[in-house]
């Protein structure tokens, strides 16, 4: 905060209130709680109705949701990391035979520590934000959906969607085919044979828009293409 003298606090037991006396200095959030619920409805032998609602959180790093996040200020005041200038810009700062030369020992046990609030080093240092309570929850998101199944052959379903306030791209519709058939050699030995066909007709089909900010120059535009071009495969596999 400006104009706000803050102090640096430890984890551990120790003499209040430089140090905590707790587990962590992380405040856990115990509200993070993501439901979720869905349902299944046929309507006859053909028709289906789905619906679906979760809650979720984003892992990007809030209270600790990606690996070391939860570090909060991390080995500040335990650890050192001396360095060593050259006296006159060319010569060695110091030489293997002589060994390192002395620089102060961790823990540095201080509530000034990397503040700035002390004399002989105006700027502040790097202290990590780990209070959750306080703005740092990881933001949550809500999904739902809601669709009507049909079947139109023993093979093939339909599928439209619902949704409101949503984002609109240009649809998705892909052909794939494949075909099997096993040839029996003899008793003992089988040949497999199947060929596979993605993207049949070589369709177009584009991604959704490309930025959703609006002070993007590209908000709502797509310019990128979401399927891969026609590709086929053919395999063989010989049992014994």
């Amino acid at each position: 905060m400006s104009n706000y003298p803050g102090a640096l606090q430890f984890g551990g037991a120790g003499q209040s209130p430089l140090f905590c006396n707790c587990r962590t200095r992380i405040k856990t959030h115990y509200n993070n709680w993501g439901p979720r619920v869905g349902f299944a409805y046929r309507l006859g032998d053909k028709t289906v109705l789905r619906a679906g609602y979760g809650m979720m959180y984003t892992r990007h790093g809030a209270v600790g949701g990606r690996g070391g996040a939860r570090d909060g200020t991390g080995k500040l005041g335990y650890s050192a990391s001396p360095g060593f200038s050259s006296a006159d810009g060319y010569s060695p700062a110091f030489d293997w035979d002589d060994g390192v030369p002395a620089y102060q020992k961790p823990p540095f046990v201080d509530p000034t520590l990397n503040t700035g609030f002390y004399t002989g080093r105006p700027t502040g240092g790097s202290v990590n934000f780990d209070n959750p309570q306080d703005g740092a929850r990881p933001p949550r998101y809500q999904n739902w959906n809601f669709s009507v199944q049909r079947a139109l052959t023993p093979s093939t379903t339909l599928t439209p969607s619902a949704g409101a306030y949503g984002l609109y791209g240009a649809g998705f519709w892909n052909e794939d085919v494949g075909l099997t058939r096993q040839f029996r050699i003899t008793e003992r030995f089988k040949l497999d044979f199947s060929a596979e066909a993605f993207n049949v007709f070589n369709a177009v089909i584009f991604s959704g828009p490309a930025s959703l900010d609006i002070n993007d120059a590209n908000f709502g535009r797509i310019t990128s293409q979401q399927n891969s071009p026609r590709s086929m495969q053919l395999a063989m596999k010989l049992n014994f």
